[in-house]
């Protein structure tokens, strides 16, 4: 498991961070010639120039990293206790409860993760797009932290399980934006409050 496609891909997504509509298109089509070239460099472990790749195409070959990956990052012998999460009555208890699952991981799994988790908190910040100093409105991306579950959920598990579950798992991992140390946010809100 490297974390090198995922931040290949994810660092030349575009700037401001993925104001394309509906950028994690949902279900992927088949892999299509240029994709497939990109992602035969990748295996070949050749450098990869995606300056002028599609996004949507980035965006596709994100997800197949991590469908193609043996082990779910999300790791098959944590997904019994993870799934458990949802039986927890408050979520900020599933979230702390999922954190502590993450560090569980290997650390090449929860490097990778992380690195997901912060890159997905980004695209999701540009859902309901901005305006402009000009006074023009850029359309957002539509990946709102929900529609990040629901599509990267299925890629992160490998467990066939409800869109709703995959949703808040993953949904409860992207508002963390790959935030593991509980005790020192918990010191941050102590202080705020």
């Amino acid at each position: 498991l490297s974390p090198l496609p995922l931040s290949s891909l994810s660092l030349s997504l575009p700037s401001p961070p993925l104001s394309l509509s509906s950028f994690f298109p949902s279900p992927s089509p088949p892999l299509f010639p240029s994709r497939q070239q990109i992602k035969q460099k990748f295996d070949r472990g050749e450098d990869v120039d995606l300056t002028d790749a599609n996004p949507h195409d980035i965006a596709a070959l994100l997800k197949e990293f991590f469908r193609s990956l043996p082990e779910p990052l999300m790791t098959r012998e944590l997904f019994g206790p993870i799934l458990g999460t949802r039986k927890l009555s408050s979520s900020a208890q599933r979230r702390d409860a999922l954190r502590l699952f993450c560090l569980l991981l290997p650390h090449a799994n929860r490097d990778t993760l992380q690195a997901l988790l912060q890159f997905l908190s980004r695209v999701a910040l540009h859902s309901d797009g901005i305006i402009l100093i000009d006074g023009t409105q850029e359309t957002g991306n539509r990946m709102t932290e929900q529609n990040l579950g629901l599509i990267m959920g299925p890629n992160i598990l490998h467990k066939e399980v409800s869109k709703w579950l995959h949703c808040m798992i993953t949904l409860h991992l992207v508002r963390g934006g790959g935030r593991w140390r509980l005790e020192e946010e918990r010191k941050k809100e102590r202080r705020v409050e």
